[in-house]
Order: structure tokens, then sequence, then C-alpha cells
């Protein structure tokens, strides 16, 4: 969620206009859009193919890590169209994992229960999503976002895809993980280690992860190499919550959901290869102010490696948490004309467009340049502030490789383990 001071000035309103203004399509620069569109178009539900994929082939093929950003959480067609992008780069470019914007520990137990054999276990797997965070994340979708990955798995059992949370999460938790794996693995160093972890020193910490890779091989051999994946992930989150406690770092949230994305890459080996689902502005490769983004730091560390595609709405409805705790279906205003978002307001349907391709054009980039506002909901949401939610980049160029438009979005479907919706469709978060 990103907040817009209500303080604008008559000066502010009068260069919104402006770039409104600057905004609206040529009949020509039409005509392009809505070819590119056609090329690009995408079917929610469908496969995506490799024709819609081939004007970012050469990036998606060198690439370690293609983030797909998301405007908000519970719109139906971003989650389904994210699954399926998702499978297409399984199929046709070699990713192996999905890393979502979830606490780690979400993720150990979203991947175990993708990785398992057998009959799935749906109870279960509701409750992991009532378990997110993020309210808006618990729906339908993203429940069979998770199954897809399960029977990918079931179908194909040597190419298992695993699933990673980013953000550190609680401490305890995690801290209570790498010491149990400890005392598995060399029992005399896991009173020593929680020590340290209890007495929060700086140094003692970096030893104590300079002493956890040293040592994997033994460990691996002791335990397994993702139990040790597993064990290093939860040791290094906890280190970041007692650097977060003692520092108060601002960039130090971004710098670790990046780190810890890494470090799922890392793990996995030479041949790892990761699509991160999250919001927009975490997913997008250059952001304005002094704290850089995920996809920034993925894009300072891995240069061509990050491809960083970013999520676009007009119009329609999602399901949203509300500031009373409730999590509702609601109506979304249409993006004002001669905004960014309205520049694609008369598209078909859902399309994956190229940014470059897209900029190649005269007049779509003289609609598209400057400074692209793109409306994001992210967090508790109150109808009467919409205008409010908006996330504002340097340029399209800088911070998108490509564009996941959804020209009218439509409410994502409670998850079944929320109970029974009052007769407003909402749900009382417990």
């Amino acid at each position: 969620m990103r907040w817009i001071s209500l303080a604008v000035s008559a000066l502010a309103l009068t260069m919104i206009s402006g770039c409104a203004g600057a905004r609206s399509l040529r009949a020509d620069a039409r005509v392009e859009l809505d070819a590119l569109a056609r090329r690009g178009a995408v079917q929610p539900g469908a496969p995506v193919t490799t024709a819609v994929l081939a004007p970012f082939a050469a990036r998606f093929t060198e690439a370690r890590v293609i983030g797909l950003g998301r405007p908000l959480a519970g719109g139906h067609e971003f989650v389904v169209l994210a699954r399926d992008l998702f499978l297409a780069l399984v199929r046709d470019h070699g990713v192996t994992g999905l890393a979502l914007d979830v606490s780690i520990q979400s993720g150990f137990a979203l991947d175990a229960w993708a990785t398992a054999a057998g009959e799935p276990d749906l109870d279960a797997l509701d409750a992991i999503l009532l378990d997110l965070e993020e309210p808006a994340l618990r729906t339908a979708e993203l429940r069979e976002f998770i199954a897809a990955v399960r029977a990918h798995n079931a179908a194909v059992p040597k190419t298992i895809l695993r699933v990673h949370g980013t953000d550190p999460g609680e401490l305890d938790a995690v801290a209570r993980g790498f010491v149990a794996y400890l005392e598995q693995v060399e029992p005399d160093h896991a009173a020593p280690a929680t020590a340290i972890l209890r007495g929060g020193d700086g140094p003692a910490l970096t030893a104590l992860l300079k002493r956890l890779d040293e040592q994997r091989p033994a460990y691996v051999e002791r335990s397994s190499a993702s139990a040790y994946a597993r064990a290093r992930m939860q040791a290094e989150a906890a280190v970041q919550l007692l650097d977060q406690a003692e520092s108060w770092a601002f960039d130090a949230p971004e710098f670790h959901r990046a780190r810890n994305l890494d470090l799922a890459l890392q793990l996995g080996g030479a041949g790892n290869k990761l699509f991160f689902w999250g919001e927009n502005r975490r997913a997008a490769a250059d952001v304005p102010g002094g704290a850089p983004s995920v996809g920034e730091y993925l894009r300072q560390w891995h240069g061509r490696g990050y491809v960083g595609l970013g999520g676009l709405f007009v119009r329609g409805r999602a399901l949203l948490e509300r500031s009373d705790s409730r999590l509702c279906p609601l109506d979304l205003p249409p993006a004002p004309s001669g905004s960014f978002d309205a520049v694609f307001a008369d598209l078909a349907g859902p399309a994956l467009l190229s940014v470059p391709e897209l900029l190649d054009s005269p007049d779509l980039a003289r609609a598209l340049g400057g400074k692209p506002a793109i409306r994001a909901i992210e967090g508790a949401y109150e109808p009467a502030d919409a205008a409010r939610y908006t996330d504002q980049y340097k340029s399209l160029a800088a911070a998108f490789d490509g564009l996941l438009v959804v020209p009218t979005v439509s409410a994502a479907a409670l998850a079944p383990g929320l109970g029974r919706p009052g007769p407003d469709g909402c749900v009382e978060l417990l």
C-alpha cells in the first residue's frame, strides 16, 4: 500500500492535469498498442503460449530470477495469470521454483505441502493459507496455484518445483527451527548457538553464519541438502531480524527479502531459476527514493539475470482487506482519464506486453513516457481514499521489462477455510 499525501498544492494539481493530457493516445498509437496486445493476449486458466513469451525469450533464457509484480493481491486474473505464467516458464525456460512474498516459515510449509507424495490434503493447505500475513492472499486462486505446483511435481517427479518465502518472519520461529537442526546434526554446538542468538552480538552472529557455511558438507551428510538449506535460511533470517531490531535501517526489510530470495537461489544449485511473485514496487528493478526494492537489489546482483514484470489494471473488483479487519469484494473506480493506467483502458483483454516494444513506437513512447504512476493496493483499503493508492516510478523502462495488463479485474474468491461470508460478501479476519 502506498499513501500519497492529501496536501496537494494547486500547482501539483495543475501538473497532474497536464500529465493526464499527455497520456492520451493518438489513433496510430492505438492501432500499434492493439496489435501488440493481440500478440501478447493471455486467457486466465489457459496455458501461456510460447508465442506470447517470444518477445522476452532471450531475457528469460539468461535470467536467474523472473519477478512478476501485482497491483493487488485479491484480483482473480492476477493470481491465475501468475500461475499460468509460472507454469509456462517452467515448461519453456527452466524455472525450478516459486518465491512468494510470505514469511520463510510459511514458504517451508507451502513447500512441504507442494512436494509431498500421495493424495493432496487440501484442508492442510487451507490451514497454511489462513496463517499468511497478507489477508488478501488467502484466496481460492492461490490455493489452486499451490495445488498446480504439487500436481506438476506428481506428474514430473524428476524436476521437483520448490516453494520459498522471502520475508524473515518471526524471530522465535526461525531461531527455534535453526537450533533444532543443530541438535540433530551437531548437538554440542546447539547451546553455544542459542547463546549467540540471545546475545545478538554482530560479530558473533556473522561468525555463526560463517561456521554454518563451512560445515555444510558435514551437515548435509548427517541430514540432507534440503534440511541444510532450510536451516541455513532460518539462521540467516534470525540474524536479519536481530539486525533489524538493533539498527533500524530503513532499507533492511527489502534487502533482507532480496537476500533470502538470492540465498534460496544459491542453495538450489547452479541450474536453479526462480519465479518471484510479489507487490509491483517490490518486483520493480528501479524505484524512486533511497530505499532500493527487492527487484533493484536483484538487478544490482544479477544484472540482466533479473527480469522484472509489472502488473496493471484499469477497472473492476477485487478482494481487499478493510481497516475494520474484514476481507471484502469491492468495486474499484476506473482509472482516471489521462492517467497512465487509462492508456490501456480499451484493450480487449489481458495481455503480456514487452516494455522495449511499447517504447519502440514514438507515439506510444510519448504516451507512456515520464514518471508513470501505477495504481497499487496492498494492505487495508478504504474506498473513500481510492485515489491515494498508487506507486510512482522514475520511468517505465527503468522499472519493468514487461507489463501484465488486465483491463478489467474481477474479485478473487475466498479460500474455503475462511468460512461463510456474510450478506455483503465479507468475512471477519481472525
